[in-house]
């Protein structure tokens, strides 16, 4: 049978409280319905907990909750109010008069209900005020940061269970349990609420008892008190067994306050007798390692969901959807982003294993004030400390404010000193925000070993790919432009359904593969604005999106992972790929995987390859045994997966980790058949890749070649030679057409600065630095500068698919090697000295108008990266817009923080000026041949015609080098590897050139 959660125990106290007299002490539940209105007008009635206005708007005015209680009779004489969640700063009156008020709402409140008419069996008129939060002062700790209150619930009310509390007037104000594990004792931090005329502590004792579900004593203890706080402990005697994921042992803690035999008060809440800390950068419960491997609900965001009204208070749909479907998958914690829920879903996790990180709500920013710290921390602390669920405690998000942030630790370690050894996020854990393939960040996969950092690292938040429950992208302002860098400007339903997939349980894998001690892809319910949630169709239905399914692989404790990121193979190819077996349970285990392959256009058929993988592998280790395979001889589209032999454990599902690949066969287009390619002495790459395929070189001076091609080499040494563009145009005056690969400076971002960890929530900073600029054919130069990241997901330019011949446009998302695939640099590309028409098309990429630019007055204003446009020469109107869009984005992602300034001066461009001087250059017909990035923005490929009779210029960063010839070098994580979709696409870059 179901434990029982602490609340319904205090409520059955309180039932026998009506029937005994003789009752002092007891907890009555006064949810339901409540009248509810403003300015004391009270026009309706709303649910207790639940939403009471627009969770997007701020209240207007107070908020008022009105309700007649009659009180329980019996032998007390006092009582508290116990508001468990009413923001904010809840005020409470008896009868029409004010008697308690209290700052916050994020953590519980308790109000002393002191008035000559609160006594037994009286009937009395409980009244709530709420400020409406815009009256919250900025150092209240409760008030919703700036940065969240367009995607959370910004209106007052009564989020959480309200509880009468009758005692006598010496009463038990607060009981906090906590457990010693290695001393086999339960200790209770208390304080006692005596009367001020007479705090008298003569035969005043504490009783502490320990009961199972059957309600059998299995640990007792009595403290005679001589002070009205403290800590006391009992023995266990060895009777309670630990609390785990896998075995969440609970038990009741009942505290009891007595004057001689004469019961004053009573407490009665769950217990977990368990131990947590941090050991050699990775956590551990009750003496053994322990991932944490979570999932994170953003409960205060998600009460904006149309259907949260109903859902986010109905434990039972968060019970079957959430916590038992995250231990059905493997999963053992749940994260609880920017706030706590309501304490009954902490009761859940409790009793089904779920460990907890809990959060307040900093985020972007921490303003509140030291006193407003230390009034509501404790408050929430206390919370938490009754849940054995509660292993980590997060105060702050994002914040990187120094003088915030020396605040909020230096709350942390004052209020932390009351407690027992905690674990705590910045203080003992290093929180990692790396928003890979998804609306921040390009896959990254920059890490080779969680031992690189120097505290255990939680990897909370990344898969932020957002659909709603139609597979639909989310409200949050850059979901588009991240879907167009990932997928192109035409994606389906299907298609972002499997981007959101892949973003999630593949990086979620990854972290595993390298030991983080904890991870949790985000998030599986949020609101439309950010983040949306993991299921299709109506919520109420529960129906999961398959990344539930992809992600048990990452969360089942015994598990298998396949290290694969390259996605381009030949027909035929022998290929091996580490396969990671992961043993996070006590005992040695045997551990047996299928690894096949199978065609993605026929599921249902037998696999073409399949073969058994056996480890043995130690408690709570990792194994990595190498499997050999050969890829089919036909050209198509493959999965290879490994599937886990089912085995006696709690998760039932599939154990299941499987990649998308490939297999080619690159292809001479027509276009070169029976040309002569000309190839500097110093291409050695290129020129045997040409002479493989049967393709006819000379030397790239040679008049007799149609085509000439240069690498990597030739840039490097040619780059500044002031001769070389005079060599270009006589290639070009004579008709040849010039390929130029891999051109401009190599940066790859964060991955390749050795010994670098880079910002752990945001891709590396990018100091201001000289442009590199290099001359060209007829006076067209091209710069270069660092931007943020590089990119590994190229399309098709919107007129020119030439580049795709013979190949899959999925054959370009994610290149062999290279930390995630990447194919173009880090490095931005900037032509000058071109025609009008030229002009024109560069700047109709960036948004401008085509009518506009052949006027008189059309002016550009650019913020790092970001472009506006004006027919004023000085629109401080646009200017501002301009700033105000880009600080938006800064504020809200942190990837962006470190790349872009949004304080930078504005740079305007007089276009009209710039498109009449172009009537002199001599290169035309600028066109794009590919594109990649966010929104589509940076163009790596140009094709371009200097007229009539002279050949054509191509322009490529595309980084091709070293994936031409297959075993050309050793592999690892970071360096490149034969692809031949890379082949396919260079052959294809020579044909465009012709």
């Amino acid at each position: 049978m179901r434990l029982l959660r602490a609340g319904i125990f205090f409520l059955a106290t309180a039932l026998s409280a009506f029937q005994a007299p003789a009752q002092t002490s007891a907890r009555i539940l006064l949810n339901g319905q409540w009248q509810m209105g403003t300015h004391r007008q009270y026009q309706r009635t709303v649910p207790v907990p639940g939403l009471a206005t627009d969770p997007e708007k701020v209240n207007a005015d107070t908020l008022w909750y009105r309700r007649e209680v009659r009180l329980p009779a019996g032998q007390w004489q006092a009582a508290t109010l116990e508001l468990k969640g009413a923001r904010f700063s809840p005020a409470v009156y008896v009868n029409g008069r004010l008697v308690s008020a209290a700052n916050g709402g994020m953590a519980p409140t308790a109000h002393q209900l002191r008035h000559e008419q609160v006594q037994p069996g009286r009937t009395v008129r409980l009244e709530i005020a709420l400020l409406p939060l815009d009256q919250l002062p900025d150092t209240d700790a409760s008030k919703i940061p700036p940065a969240d209150l367009w995607r959370s619930n910004v209106s007052s009310g009564l989020w959480d269970d309200v509880v009468l509390h009758t005692h006598s007037p010496s009463w038990l104000k607060r009981i906090v349990p906590y457990a010693d594990v290695s001393a086999d004792m339960a200790y209770v931090s208390y304080e006692l609420g005596l009367p001020k005329q007479n705090q008298r502590f003569n035969n005043l004792t504490l009783e502490l008892d320990v009961l199972d579900q059957q309600n059998k004593v299995l640990a007792y203890s009595v403290f005679r008190l001589t002070e009205a706080q403290g800590k006391i402990g009992i023995s266990l005697n060895k009777a309670l067994r630990l609390w785990s994921p896998e075995a969440p042992n609970l038990y009741r803690l009942r505290a009891r306050l007595r004057r001689g035999r004469t019961l004053l008060d009573e407490n009665l809440m769950t217990y977990g007798h368990r131990a947590f800390r941090v050991n050699n950068l990775q956590f551990e419960l009750n003496g053994h390692p322990e991932k944490l491997r979570a999932a994170s609900v953003v409960w205060h965001r998600w009460v904006r969901d149309p259907e949260s009204a109903r859902l986010a208070w109905d434990e039972r749909w968060f019970e079957q959807n959430i916590v038992r479907r995250l231990k059905s998958h493997g999963a053992n914690t749940l994260r609880f982003h920017l706030g706590m829920p309501p304490e009954r879903l902490l009761d859940l996790c409790d009793q089904y294993g779920l460990m907890v990180q809990a959060e307040w709500l900093f985020f972007h920013g921490m303003r509140a004030s030291r006193a407003s710290l230390l009034e509501q921390w404790p408050a929430w602390f206390d919370l938490c400390m009754r849940h054995p669920s509660v292993v980590l405690l997060h105060g702050w998000n994002e914040t990187e404010g120094e003088d915030e942030l020396k605040r909020a630790f230096e709350a942390i370690g004052a209020v932390a000193q009351n407690y027992p050894p905690l674990v705590i996020g910045h203080r003992d854990v290093l929180h990692v925000h790396k928003y890979w393939w998804s609306l921040f960040e390009n896959l990254g996969l920059y890490y080779d070993s969680f031992q690189q950092f120097p505290l255990p690292i939680m990897v909370d938040e990344f898969g932020g790919n957002y659909l709603d429950g139609q597979g639909d992208m989310g409200d949050y302002p850059t979901i588009p432009s991240a879907f167009r860098r990932f997928l192109g400007p035409r994606h389906t339903r299907e298609m972002r359904l499997r981007h959101h997939t892949l973003a999630n349980a593949k990086v979620a894998e990854y972290w595993r593969r390298i030991g983080a001690a904890g991870f949790s892809p985000f998030c599986a319910l949020g609101p439309p604005e950010d983040g949306n949630h993991w299921f299709l169709d109506s919520l109420k239905q529960g129906r999961p999106k398959p990344v539930w399914a992809a992600l048990t692989a990452a969360y089942a404790p015994v598990s298998v992972s396949l290290d694969l990121w390259d996605r381009n193979f030949l027909t035929a190819q022998a290929l091996t790929v580490p396969l990671h077996f992961f043993n996070d349970t006590d005992q040695e285990t045997t551990m047996m995987a299928t690894v096949a392959i199978k065609g993605k256009q026929q599921p249902a058929a037998a696999p073409v390859f399949s073969q058994v993988v056996q480890a043995v592998v130690g408690a709570h280790q990792q194994r990595v045994e190498p499997v050999q395979l050969t890829l089919p001889a036909t050209v198509g589209e493959w999965e290879i997966s490994a599937i886990l032999a089912p085995a006696a454990s709690a998760v039932r599902l599939p154990v299941v980790s499987a990649w998308d690949v490939r297999t080619l066969r690159p292809q001479v287009p027509r276009q070169l058949i029976r040309k002569v390619i000309g190839v500097p002495a110093e291409e050695t790459e290129l020129r045997q890749l040409l002479t493989s395929f049967g393709l006819r070189t000379v030397a790239a001076t040679d008049p007799r070649a149609d085509l000439v091609v240069t690498g990597r080499r030739t840039w490097d040494q040619k780059k500044d030679d002031p001769t070389w563009p005079r060599q270009l145009e006589q290639a070009l005056d004579r008709g040849q057409h010039v390929v130029m690969l891999d051109i401009g400076p190599r940066f790859l971002g964060q991955g390749y600065y050795e010994g670098d960890l880079g910002p752990l929530q945001g891709v590396r900073e990018i100091t201001a630095s000289a442009e590199q600029k290099t001359a060209l054919p007829f006076q067209l130069a091209v710069a270069f500068r660092e931007v943020a990241e590089p990119e590994s997901h190229l399309h098709p330019a919107p007129q020119d698919s030439s580049l795709w011949q013979h190949l899959p446009r999925e054959a370009t998302w994610l290149w062999n090697g290279m930390r995630g695939g990447l194919l173009v640099p880090a490095t931005a590309m900037e032509l000058s000295g071109l025609n009008q028409k030229a002009i024109q098309e560069k700047w109709l990429s960036r948004g401008a108008s085509r009518e506009k630019l052949a006027g008189t007055a059309y002016y550009a204003y650019e913020l790092e990266g970001f472009y506006a446009y004006s027919g004023k020469a000085s629109d401080q109107a646009v200017i501002d817009s301009l700033k105000r869009q880009v600080t938006f984005l800064v504020e809200d992602a942190p990837a962006l923080k470190m790349s872009v300034n949004p304080n930078a001066p504005v740079k305007s461009y007089d276009l009209a000026a710039l498109y009449a001087a172009g009537r002199g250059g001599q290169a035309e017909d600028l066109a794009p041949l590919a594109l990649a990035g966010k929104d589509l923005v940076r163009t790596p490929v140009y094709k371009i015609n200097f007229g009539p009779r002279r050949g054509h210029l191509i322009l490529s960063q595309l980084l091709v080098n070293e994936r031409l010839l297959p075993g050309s070098r050793p592999a690892s994580a970071a360096t490149a590897r034969y692809d031949p979709a890379a082949v396919q696409l260079t052959l294809n870059l020579l044909a465009a050139g012709l």
